[in-house]
């Protein structure tokens, strides 16, 4: 390998150690679960996620990937973006709908029904090279939730 590409190998590696320094990963944690809709054709979960940034500096949040299983079965992958940025030493929301077909389900569960939630949420380091970095894909930092336990069916309701 040519010394000046193994020399731009090392500083790019260098870079790249030096944007996760001194960060903090932001976290989230599930703080609500409320059915939101419910049609002929099925109904809507919609997760709150409420994210906690310890850092000085704002973190631009890009994209959610996120699923739930219910009853050990999985009824929903999705993705979107997240339209929001967590600011400096602060907390945000960030409501994931999760829409479910009676299809998947059979019909509106019924009593307590198991559920897992994972959430992936992809953040922007500070700085200029971090956000180069992000929009090359060559690093992509993420935070995660999971959340597992029972959802009672019988006491989540619609709103109105």
């Amino acid at each position: 390998m040519p010394a000046r590409l193994t020399r731009t190998i090392l500083a790019l590696a260098f870079a790249c150690a030096l944007g996760a320094c001194g960060h903090h990963k932001p976290t989230f944690t599930v703080v609500n679960v409320a059915l939101t809709e419910e049609t002929p054709e099925g109904f809507v979960l919609t997760f709150t996620l409420e994210g906690e940034n310890r850092n000085p500096e704002p973190f631009p949040l890009r994209r959610v990937h996120y699923g739930l299983s219910l009853d050990g079965r999985r009824v929903f992958s999705g993705s979107r973006d997240a339209e929001t940025t967590l600011q400096r030493f602060g907390r945000q929301t960030l409501k994931l709908p999760v829409a479910i077909a009676f299809e998947d389900t059979e019909s509106m569960p019924e009593g307590q029904v198991p559920y897992r939630f994972d959430a992936a949420i992809r953040y922007v380091l500070p700085g200029t090279f971090s956000e180069l970095l992000f929009d090359y894909e060559l690093r992509r930092p993420r935070s995660h939730v999971r959340e597992s336990g029972r959802l009672d069916f019988d006491t989540l309701r619609a709103p109105g």
